[in-house]
């Protein structure tokens, strides 16, 4: 049974990566026991059987362009973002991926204590239990990941969650590949993120089919340059 130090943890929303100054965080896994009919209340949204899920995050407060303090004009952001946590730094570790809003944020300080920061999401889906392929991989053109051994093949696909946080040039496209025996791969034709130059930027790739055995995220050999990225795969 592997054990894990918190020191091991990363945690990214949409390109922010705030790891550095993490000193807590408290992901939960919720469900609505009752529906909207059992309350009598229009006013609720819970529907019965349907995760949702909620992370609250504290840290040292840092100004610098990738920490969560950056991030705050993504509140009240009508768009949800990839959130991940990731637990292992190794390729094929536990993670924790989804989208979610950015609820809140607060900054809070004692008298002769470091400034510290607080914040709150809410998912918009049932957190993914995933595996990753390493935090911030480092792939040059034509490089992969490392294959993870999922143990069998699924039929019924998955979804993958990307973030490339930065490259050496404008341009670069990384995509998840498949085997089933290890050595020779083939792209999922539904898994990629084109990288334009325009900054950190994530996205979800679903995927109906058959995930064969082998899995690993690849940055094309047509790639003009090299991408910083992270990627966790969920097989449904």
């Amino acid at each position: 049974m592997a054990k894990f130090f918190s020191r091991d943890v990363r945690v990214f929303f949409d390109g922010y990566d705030p790891s550095p100054q993490t000193v807590r965080y408290d992901l939960g896994i919720e469900q609505g026991a009752l529906e909207v009919t059992a309350f009598g209340d229009a006013g609720e949204r819970v529907i019965a059987g349907v995760k949702t899920a909620t992370f609250e995050w504290a840290a040292l407060f840092d100004d610098v362009s990738t920490a969560l303090d950056a991030a705050n004009t993504l509140i009240g952001n009508g768009t949800a973002r990839v959130l991940m946590v990731l637990i292992g730094t190794g390729t094929g570790a536990r993670a924790f991926a989804g989208t979610a809003f950015m609820l809140a944020q607060k900054e809070e300080a004692h008298i002769s204590e470091l400034v510290r920061m607080e914040a709150a999401f809410r998912s918009d889906q049932a957190w993914d239990v995933a595996v990753h392929y390493g935090p911030k991989a480092v792939l040059p053109p034509g490089t992969n990941s490392g294959s993870i051994d999922n143990t069998a093949a699924s039929t019924a696909g998955g979804t993958v969650y990307f973030i490339i946080h930065s490259a050496t040039t404008a341009t670069g496209t990384a995509l998840l590949q498949d085997s089933a025996d290890g050595i020779t791969f083939a792209t999922l034709g539904t898994a990629l993120i084109v990288y334009s130059g325009t900054g950190p930027i994530s996205t979800v790739g679903p995927y109906a089919g058959t995930i064969r055995r082998y899995t690993r995220v690849l940055n094309v050999a047509g790639s003009t340059g090299t991408i910083t990225i992270t990627a966790a795969l969920k097989r449904s």
